[in-house]
């Protein structure tokens, strides 16, 4: 061996759409800007969800009517724990809002 770096021989090389690296491959740690970006990424999926699951609750509880979901105990039971999660969502998007 001579120590000289050899190319590949062509059946056994990329093809060149393979070779484009994904962006997230290479990424370093997020920057302010993503930092702020995923923080609101967390802060409207929690929003949505709360507000979906208050919706879906008081269709289940029967305070909303005008649904085949109005009246239904598997809308009461899914709206609070849809609800839940939202919240949990917006919490991370707090604290990475304090990390930032």
């Amino acid at each position: 061996m001579t120590g000289v770096a050899h190319e590949a021989h062509p059946s056994r090389r990329p093809h060149p759409l393979l070779r484009i690296a994904h962006p997230i491959a290479h990424a370093g740690p997020l920057g302010l800007g993503e930092r702020v970006k995923s923080m609101w990424a967390w802060f409207v999926a929690g929003a949505i969800l709360v507000l979906v699951g208050l919706i879906w609750t008081l269709q289940g509880l029967n305070v909303l009517g005008g649904s085949a979901m109005s009246g239904s105990s598997l809308w009461a039971t899914i709206g609070p724990i849809v609800l839940l999660i939202g919240l949990v969502l917006i919490g991370i998007g707090v604290a990475r809002r304090r990390r930032t």
